[in-house]
Order: C-alpha cells, then sequence, then structure tokens
C-alpha cells in the first residue's frame, strides 16, 4: 500500500520542497492536509463530498482551478512520455499513475488556495 507521505517525498526532485501539492480527490482526507502543513507545503489536494457534507460553492470553484493546473501538467508529462516513447499509445495505467503533482503554484491559484 503507498502512503502519501512516501509518495509526496518520492515526487521531490530538489533540494528545495515544493510550494504546493497538487492531487486528486482520492487523497481527500485529514491527514494528508495535515502532513502538508507541517512540513511548510500548501495544500493543493481537490476535495471531495463527504456522507454528511457538501461542497459548498468556493470548494467547487477550488476544485475546478485545481483541475485546470492538473490537466495541464498531466497533458506536458503525457506529450513529453510519447516524444522519448514514440512506439508506445494512449496514457500510462492507473497503476503507474499517483495522481500527485509537486509544482510551483501559478499566479493565478494564489487567491484559490488560501
Amino acid at each position: 500500500m503507498k502512503y502519501f507521505s512516501d509518495i509526496v517525498t518520492k515526487s521531490i526532485h530538489t533540494k528545495e520542497l515544493p510550494l504546493v501539492i497538487y492531487a486528486d480527490k482520492g487523497y481527500c482526507e485529514e491527514p494528508n492536509g495535515d502532513y502538508l502543513s507541517m512540513n511548510g507545503m500548501g495544500d493543493g489536494i481537490m476535495r471531495k463530498n463527504q456522507i454528511n457534507a457538501v461542497l459548498t460553492e468556493a470548494e467547487i470553484q477550488r476544485n475546478k482551478e485545481i483541475s485546470k493546473l492538473r490537466c495541464n501538467i498531466v497533458s506536458t508529462l503525457g506529450s513529453r512520455i510519447n516524444i522519448m516513447e514514440p512506439g508506445r499509445r494512449g496514457s500510462p495505467p492507473l497503476s503507474k499513475s499517483t495522481g500527485i503533482i509537486s509544482a510551483p503554484p501559478w499566479p493565478s491559484t494564489s487567491s484559490v488556495l488560501s
């Protein structure tokens, strides 16, 4: 079983910590957000509905903004894979995809993530 902290640690490729960790709804749990805040990284994890709570309009808008950023990054990574492995078609299997992206925030996200 892969743990959020292990995946985040292995996705950091520089000596400096990323400012924000973007992740899909599969990582929307309180311990994951706590891990990021304890280590000084911004929480870019998309939110999902809970059994006892529905997303607010602000959370829905936040998810859309994060989704746009993640889409650009994932499509860029996908095109790089196609260039490096031209015989391969389609995206990698889900088992190879973690859904976590560590990247610096774009200027437009500062209001969304705060």
